[in-house]
Parts: C-alpha cells; structure tokens; sequence
C-alpha cells in the first residue's frame, strides 16, 4: 500500500516503520530509490524498535535518510523535519 501510495502522489518526506505487516521498511526504501531520478530525492526517516548501531548502519546503507528509535521524542522528530524539509518561503526567495 505504501508503494502504491508513493507512485501517486507527491511527497516532501516519507516516515516509514521498519517493521510492516506485509513487507519491510528496508524494501520499501529500495524500490523507491530504485524509481527515483537524479535530481530527486525524498528524504525517508524510519522509524523503529531496533535501535542498536549496527542495525542503524544497515538501514542507512538501505537509502534510508535517518533512523528514529521508538519511543520518539516531539523534540527529535521536530529537528529532523526542519533539516529534511526546506519551507515553501525559503525556495521562493532563492
């Protein structure tokens, strides 16, 4: 369902969970990487249980763009959505 939603619709940043019912954040992430073109590049932060460092590296080697462990805090998820998404404002005035 992710993919399908992925293929029709536009998005500024995609929160994938690592742990789906029918697939794996990791081969999500693929495919859309797969798909994507040289100029774009949707930011995925993932969202997981699995919070040792090797299981990190694996999904930043994946294409995934950040890794929050769960519980996530307000603050954490604030300062990944003003690194990864640049305001409507900021790209007018380039």
């Amino acid at each position: 369902m992710a993919l399908n939603y992925y293929m029709q619709n536009h998005y500024d940043l995609i929160l994938i969970d690592i742990a789906l019912p029918d697939s794996d954040g990791i081969a999500i992430t693929q495919i859309i990487r797969q798909q994507e073109t040289d100029e774009e590049h949707i930011p995925i932060i993932a969202l997981t249980a699995y919070g040792q460092s090797t299981d990190r590296q694996q999904f930043l080697q994946a294409g995934i763009d950040e890794v929050l462990v769960k519980p996530i805090k307000l603050e954490q998820m604030d300062y990944l959505l003003e690194k990864w998404i640049v305001p409507k404002s900021s790209e007018c005035s380039n």
